[in-house]
């Protein structure tokens, strides 16, 4: 995770991870190609988090 402003808010606390929380952000996605050709993802990134969605319950990260 790269964003270090939502890291912070995920470490002391003030926000949880919970089954149907949405993000507004910047994810990379790296991929390789395997012996066959098929492509796999290989890791994911959270870059920068602008909006996180809980329920009814919107809180901003970051200005866009």
């Amino acid at each position: 995770m790269k964003s270090n402003i939502f890291k912070s808010e995920v470490q002391s606390g003030r926000i949880k991870f919970k089954k149907g929380s949405k993000f507004i952000c910047n994810l990379e996605i790296k991929r390789k190609y395997d012996a066959n050709g098929n492509i796999k993802v290989t890791s994911y990134d959270l870059l920068n988090v602008w909006k996180y969605i809980s329920g009814k319950k919107e809180v901003i990260i970051e200005d866009l």
